[in-house]
């Protein structure tokens, strides 16, 4: 009979190799130990009245209502507020890396020239600083309390709505018509439009940038790609009230940066919300990649090779490949055969590790420690300030 001391090594080479089977039938199949999507929320009468509003109206709107700083709305629910900082605790890196994702949308639409106009994402050193920031940024606004004036949280939240008004001033009768950014590299547009289709008609350019529709398409990158599609970054787990959290949150920090209310994406019961993020996508967002911005290469390329620097899964083709196939649920096989065969194997490891984490905590644990060790190096490389490097410490 096998001794305790013998069994034990057995046991344990047993499991690793349950675990490297679960991990290769992931990595190799196209369809095994995938979450089912959750159903597609219904529309109704209020989420139609409310897509006219923010395409008729809220493009015309200042993006700074006027909201108070001092006066926290009577609806603010401590209760979801606390969970939704503790969904954070255990899941902000992949939270954050839905939020990046979502900027090969946000990054399509003319509204975007401004990024290359103040010369703050133009290029890799300058996206890679601005996007660690902006993220330390916002981690002060989920773990810290916006309508708090002695929080450090409450002081972000004046620094970046008083940068939203200098650079709406700073453009006001400014013709952006002529700015440009040439992308390096190899360009996936033809395969692109190959894949999609032949573009829509040339978008109008708006009347004013940062208006109520920038900030409401600003909302759903951070919430969209979560409330709509958690399976495809390992949070399939979530229950609704989670969600509604989630976005009861991102209510909140919007409200605060002057969302008006009758805009404000997360308004709404969480169908609600689901179904009028659903509409942003599939009638905005998504027919905008037929004909993106002429900045839209340049701009993705200096984000994702600056974060690419980082954090090691942060490559800009695995993740248009990612958002666009598995997210998206677009058919691209001419955008996937542009791929090297190195960046369909990190396609298939990134989509592996989202798979896996699936009500894993063990792996969001492995996920998490990996990400803060690279997350503190680049911005200790920065030498970002200290009123939002202190949020490291609380992740």
């Amino acid at each position: 009979m096998l001794e305790v001391s013998t069994l034990r090594p057995v046991k344990l080479a047993l499991l690793y190799l349950a675990d490297l089977w679960t991990f290769l039938r992931s990595f190799y199949s196209d369809d095994s130990d995938v979450p089912p999507p959750r159903p597609e929320p219904p529309s109704d009468a209020w989420v139609e009245a409310k897509m006219t509003s923010l395409l008729q109206e809220a493009p015309e709107e200042d993006g700074d209502c006027g909201n108070s700083s001092s006066q926290p709305p009577d609806w603010l629910d401590d209760r979801k507020l606390a969970r939704a900082r503790r969904l954070h605790e255990l899941y902000w890196p992949v939270i954050n890396n839905s939020q990046v994702m979502s900027l090969f949308l946000s990054f399509t639409t003319i509204g975007a020239r401004p990024l290359v106009y103040t010369r703050r994402s133009d290029t890799v050193p300058r996206a890679r600083r601005r996007y660690l920031e902006t993220a330390l940024y916002t981690l002060t606004w989920v773990f810290g309390d916006v309508w708090l004036p002695t929080d450090t949280a409450f002081s972000n939240a004046d620094k970046v709505r008083a940068m939203h008004r200098r650079v709406t001033e700073q453009l006001e009768g400014k013709d952006l018509a002529e700015v440009d950014l040439p992308a390096p590299g190899r360009c996936p547009l033809a395969a692109l439009r190959g894949d999609l289709g032949p573009p829509p008609a040339e978008p109008a350019r708006p009347t004013r940038f940062l208006s109520q529709l920038d900030m409401v398409l600003t909302q759903w990158f951070f919430v969209g790609l979560v409330v709509l599609h958690p399976e495809k970054f390992g949070l399939a787990h979530l229950t609704d009230d989670d969600l509604e959290c989630f976005v009861h949150l991102w209510r909140s920090i919007g409200h605060r940066l002057g969302v008006a209310e009758r805009h404000n994406l997360c308004v709404g019961s969480l169908t609600q919300v689901r179904a009028l993020c659903l509409q942003l996508e599939r009638r905005v967002l998504v027919p905008q990649l037929r004909h993106p911005d002429r900045c839209w290469l340049g701009l993705t390329h200096a984000l994702f090779d600056g974060l690419g620097t980082v954090f090691r899964q942060c490559h800009h083709d695995v993740f248009l490949y990612y958002i666009l196939h598995d997210v998206l649920g677009l058919e691209v096989p001419r955008l996937y055969g542009t791929l090297s065969w190195l960046t369909r194997l990190r396609y298939r490891l990134l989509r592996t590790i989202f798979r896996l984490a699936n009500g894993n905590t063990e792996m969001h644990a492995r996920i998490r420690e990996r990400a803060r060790t690279e997350f503190v190096t680049g911005v200790e490389k920065e030498g970002l300030p200290k009123n939002v490097t202190y949020v490291l410490d609380l992740i």
